[in-house]
């Protein structure tokens, strides 16, 4: 890898960072002139984590915790999306659903 990209194995040119899509999904990488492309093994990893979840039912708890509500989540959600204690995440109300959209 150089400072502006990584050395592309099928032509010797350099690849530039960009943003490749895959299942949908956006994740960062490197392109190169020749058409190869070079995903980013740490969000491959995420990516792979988020789909193997979207095949388990899970299951949050609301609790109360003084004059407030906490929604407990199972840490393998806490893991494939990185969240950490007092990670703030957008809500956003949709119809009889609520999504959490967690902030890259």
């Amino acid at each position: 890898m150089t400072m502006n990209g990584m050395i592309c194995v099928a032509c010797g040119k350099t690849a530039k960072p960009s943003t490749l899509r895959v299942d949908n999904s956006q994740v960062p990488g490197w392109e190169c002139p020749c058409g190869e492309e070079y995903l980013d093994g740490a969000a491959v990893e995420t990516l792979l984590s988020i789909k193997r979840l979207q095949k388990e039912h899970l299951v949050a708890k609301v609790t109360r915790q003084g004059n407030s509500y906490a929604l407990r989540v199972p840490m393998e959600v806490v893991d494939a999306y990185h969240l950490k204690n007092r990670k703030e995440l957008k809500i956003a109300p949709e119809n009889h659903r609520i999504v959490f959209e967690v902030p890259t």
